[in-house]
Protein backbone atom coordinates (compact mmCIF):
# COMPACT_ATOMS: atom_id res chain seq x y z
CA UNK A 1 0.00 0.00 0.00
CA UNK A 2 1.15 3.34 -0.59
CA UNK A 3 1.94 6.23 1.70
CA UNK A 4 1.58 9.19 1.08
CA UNK A 5 3.18 12.42 3.52
CA UNK A 6 2.88 16.04 2.73
CA UNK A 7 4.75 18.58 5.18
CA UNK A 8 5.92 22.03 3.61
CA UNK A 9 8.01 22.62 2.14
CA UNK A 10 8.88 18.76 0.85
CA UNK A 11 6.51 16.89 0.00
CA UNK A 12 7.33 12.94 -0.12
CA UNK A 13 6.08 9.69 -1.90
CA UNK A 14 6.51 6.32 -0.38
CA UNK A 15 6.15 3.28 -1.71
CA UNK A 16 7.18 -0.31 -1.16
CA UNK A 17 7.96 -0.76 -5.20
CA UNK A 18 9.70 2.65 -5.59
CA UNK A 19 10.57 5.72 -3.73
CA UNK A 20 10.14 9.21 -4.94
CA UNK A 21 10.79 12.12 -2.77
CA UNK A 22 10.85 15.92 -4.55
CA UNK A 23 11.05 19.35 -3.23
CA UNK A 24 8.28 21.72 -4.27
CA UNK A 25 10.06 24.72 -2.91
CA UNK A 26 7.16 26.24 -1.16
CA UNK A 27 8.21 30.19 -1.74
CA UNK A 28 5.43 32.50 -2.33
CA UNK A 29 6.80 33.87 -5.30
CA UNK A 30 7.31 30.77 -7.49
CA UNK A 31 4.16 29.76 -9.00
CA UNK A 32 3.58 25.81 -9.44
CA UNK A 33 2.13 24.67 -11.77
CA UNK A 34 -0.98 21.53 -11.71
CA UNK A 35 -3.89 20.69 -13.90
CA UNK A 36 -6.57 18.04 -14.28
CA UNK A 37 -6.95 16.31 -17.66
CA UNK A 38 -10.48 14.90 -18.56
CA UNK A 39 -13.29 15.00 -20.94
CA UNK A 40 -15.56 16.06 -19.98
CA UNK A 41 -13.61 18.36 -17.65
CA UNK A 42 -15.53 21.79 -17.00
CA UNK A 43 -17.44 20.05 -13.98
CA UNK A 44 -14.30 19.02 -12.39
CA UNK A 45 -13.97 21.15 -8.92
CA UNK A 46 -9.90 19.93 -8.58
CA UNK A 47 -9.02 23.02 -8.97
CA UNK A 48 -11.36 24.75 -6.40
CA UNK A 49 -9.87 22.20 -3.71
CA UNK A 50 -6.19 22.33 -4.84
CA UNK A 51 -6.58 26.15 -4.40
CA UNK A 52 -7.88 26.39 -1.05
CA UNK A 53 -5.79 23.60 0.34
CA UNK A 54 -2.84 25.81 -1.64
CA UNK A 55 -4.26 29.34 0.41
CA UNK A 56 -4.37 27.41 3.92
CA UNK A 57 -0.71 26.33 3.24
CA UNK A 58 0.78 29.33 1.66
CA UNK A 59 1.43 27.86 -1.38
CA UNK A 60 1.08 29.82 -4.55
CA UNK A 61 -0.17 27.37 -7.05
CA UNK A 62 -1.85 27.59 -10.35
CA UNK A 63 -4.44 24.30 -10.91
CA UNK A 64 -5.85 24.22 -14.55
CA UNK A 65 -8.33 22.07 -16.15
CA UNK A 66 -7.57 20.29 -19.23
CA UNK A 67 -9.55 19.13 -21.88
CA UNK A 68 -7.96 16.63 -23.65
CA UNK A 69 -9.62 13.57 -26.66
CA UNK A 70 -8.07 10.52 -26.05
CA UNK A 71 -6.05 10.46 -29.49
CA UNK A 72 -4.74 13.73 -27.78
CA UNK A 73 -4.44 12.93 -24.33
CA UNK A 74 -0.09 11.28 -24.75
CA UNK A 75 0.97 15.05 -27.11
CA UNK A 76 -1.19 17.15 -24.19
CA UNK A 77 0.66 15.16 -21.32
CA UNK A 78 4.24 15.81 -22.84
CA UNK A 79 3.52 19.62 -23.40
CA UNK A 80 1.93 20.10 -20.16
CA UNK A 81 5.04 18.46 -18.65
CA UNK A 82 7.29 20.34 -20.95
CA UNK A 83 5.79 24.01 -19.64
CA UNK A 84 7.70 25.92 -16.56
CA UNK A 85 6.89 25.89 -13.42
CA UNK A 86 4.65 22.10 -13.32
CA UNK A 87 4.63 19.33 -10.82
CA UNK A 88 2.17 17.03 -11.72
CA UNK A 89 -1.02 16.54 -12.96
CA UNK A 90 -4.23 14.71 -12.31
CA UNK A 91 -6.30 12.73 -14.33
CA UNK A 92 -9.79 11.75 -14.73
CA UNK A 93 -12.09 9.88 -17.00
CA UNK A 94 -11.79 8.56 -19.67
CA UNK A 95 -7.73 8.76 -19.43
CA UNK A 96 -6.52 6.55 -16.50
CA UNK A 97 -5.97 3.27 -18.50
CA UNK A 98 -4.55 5.21 -20.84
CA UNK A 99 -1.85 6.77 -18.26
CA UNK A 100 -0.71 4.16 -16.82
CA UNK A 101 0.79 3.07 -19.81
CA UNK A 102 2.62 6.50 -20.10
CA UNK A 103 4.57 6.50 -16.78
CA UNK A 104 7.48 4.60 -16.51
CA UNK A 105 6.79 4.22 -12.70
CA UNK A 106 3.97 3.29 -10.57
CA UNK A 107 2.85 2.25 -7.33
CA UNK A 108 1.67 -1.08 -6.30
CA UNK A 109 -2.11 0.41 -6.38
CA UNK A 110 -1.55 1.54 -9.93
CA UNK A 111 -0.19 -1.62 -10.85
CA UNK A 112 -2.83 -3.63 -9.51
CA UNK A 113 -5.47 -1.26 -10.92
CA UNK A 114 -3.65 -0.57 -14.37
CA UNK A 115 -4.36 2.46 -14.04
CA UNK A 116 -3.22 5.87 -12.35
CA UNK A 117 -5.03 8.97 -11.26
CA UNK A 118 -1.95 11.19 -10.68
CA UNK A 119 1.48 12.26 -13.03
CA UNK A 120 4.34 13.59 -11.77
CA UNK A 121 8.48 13.55 -12.81
CA UNK A 122 10.87 12.37 -10.81
CA UNK A 123 14.54 13.45 -10.83
CA UNK A 124 15.38 11.38 -13.29
CA UNK A 125 12.44 13.15 -15.65
CA UNK A 126 10.51 9.96 -15.83
CA UNK A 127 7.23 10.16 -15.49
CA UNK A 128 5.54 8.76 -12.91
CA UNK A 129 1.86 7.62 -11.52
Amino acid sequence: MAVATVSPPMCSYKDDDFDVFFDIQLVSHCMRRFAVFGNPIQQSISPIIHQNFADQAGMTIQYDRKLSTTEQFEKDIEAFFAEDNVLGCNVTAPFKEQAFQLVSHVDSSAALAKAVNTIFKNDDGELCG
